[in-house]
């Protein structure tokens, strides 16, 4: 008997669409459109955003539905409470471009401590400032927030860097690959008190949830070395907007690269956050593109293809 999906990406072009018939096409009924079926008769629904796209009324309508799956890593943009209150299963997409993203951290970090953007608006004024000192990565302290797909491959980079690594996760245990080569795991944020007066960068690289929500706060912040160095590339909730805007202005040597932020743009309008840390000379800011290389759109794609046919238990 083939299941049923329902696949809800409006972003969707052909070729997208037959990928997805080509990897589903022999275990799923293939839909593209609610209209062309019973929507009562599906049992996944596929999706990349939820707002604008699917709505609580027809959700209820889906009484076979027995996942939602995003093409996304994170799951934060979905009314997970109260699929799980309904008994319906929800999934990510980890490790679809993870690679990518740990990649444009680095550049970020390095961009950052080598004042790279700076020299380039000065030299185009005509300056040449060759006095200028610049941070290293080389033997520095690196914490990682969250070691998934994200986090580890961060760690394989800067390895090159010879970095002290440690890493805050959900469990202790660590991938074989990893054991002896972290130099401590945290478990416990209480933990962390002495983490961040030790850490001389921080990558962010934890799930947004209840428990990682404003996970960075004025206490942490306060915690850390006063030229720290923060990146972010999960989500802009994990740290207080207030905290880190205030801290960031009152603390000219710590410095914040952000590619996730709090408040997204509407097609059209322009960018802008509750505090303007366009002002602010120690942030580096890039519009949430760390994925953006080419084929990444398919790689979500075909992450969450094999999700499913997993979780659906039709993988061999």
């Amino acid at each position: 008997m083939k299941y049923r999906i329902l696949v809800q990406i409006p972003e969707l072009d052909e070729e997208s669409k037959m990928l997805i018939k080509g990897i589903l096409g022999n275990e799923f009924f293939v839909y593209f459109d609610k209209s062309e079926v019973d929507i009562s008769t599906i049992d996944v629904l596929l999706v990349f955003r939820w707002e604008g796209v699917m709505d609580m009324d027809t959700l209820k309508r889906m009484s076979s539905l027995k996942l939602v799956q995003s093409i996304t890593a994170g799951v934060d943009h979905l009314p997970i409470r109260e699929l799980v209150g309904m008994g319906i299963k929800v999934m990510g997409a980890p490790g679809a471009n993870s690679m990518y993203i740990a990649e444009h951290a680095l550049g970020m970090m390095l961009c950052a401590i080598k004042k790279i953007c700076v020299h380039d608006r000065l030299m185009r004024k005509g300056e040449f400032h060759q006095e200028e000192m610049h941070r290293t990565l080389f033997g520095k302290n690196l914490l990682i927030l969250g070691f998934g797909t994200i986090g580890q491959e961060f760690a394989r980079i800067v390895e090159k860097f010879r970095m002290n690594i440690r890493v805050f996760k959900k469990r202790s245990i660590l991938p074989p690959e990893w054991r002896g080569r972290i130099d401590r795991v945290y478990i416990s944020k209480n933990e962390l008190d002495d983490v961040w007066p030790w850490a001389d960068y921080i990558l962010i690289a934890l799930p947004l949830n209840d428990e990682t929500q404003n996970f960075i706060g004025a206490k942490e912040l306060e915690l850390m070395k006063r030229n720290a160095l923060i990146v972010n590339i999960s989500r802009g909730k994990i740290i207080d907007e207030e905290a880190l805007y205030n801290h960031l202005r009152e603390n000219v040597n710590f410095f914040a690269c952000i590619d996730t932020w709090w408040v997204y743009p509407s097609p059209g309008e322009s960018f802008s956050q509750h505090f303007p840390f366009h002002t602010l000379s120690n942030v580096l800011m890039t519009p949430h593109v760390a994925p953006k290389v080419p084929g990444f759109f398919e790689n979500m794609v075909v992450t969450a293809c094999t999700s499913i046919l997993k979780v659906m238990g039709l993988t061999h």
